[in-house]
């Protein structure tokens, strides 16, 4: 299985931490009905990486899971930029719960 480079086949982790990344999203994944995916460059392409999230998230379709609680991991490694961009069912309910805390 390979989660990490859908697009591009820079290898960023040993082969042991990518299974234990790995394995830790799949535990996540059986106590949740959500969808966790993890995407790592080495640079940001844009300025804003939420508009890098966001095109990454498009592109693999994140948006069409079964409840629409689909979870992008977005990290570009030497850049120093990270964002997590969840599905629109996870973004309604995290802001309904925790307004403030945003």
């Amino acid at each position: 299985m390979n989660l990490f480079y859908p697009f591009n086949k820079q290898v960023f982790l040993e082969a042991q931490d990518q299974k234990e990344i790995i394995d830790a999203i799949r535990e996540a994944e059986t106590q949740t009905s959500g969808e966790i995916r993890l995407y790592l460059e080495s640079h940001c392409k844009y300025v804003n990486p939420l508009d890098r999230a966001a095109e990454i998230f498009w592109n693999l379709r994140m948006d069409e899971t079964k409840d629409r609680n689909g979870v992008l991991i977005y990290i570009a490694l030497n850049s120093g930029k990270t964002r997590w961009l969840p599905c629109d069912c996870i973004f309604r309910k995290i802001i309904l719960k925790t307004p403030s805390s945003l």
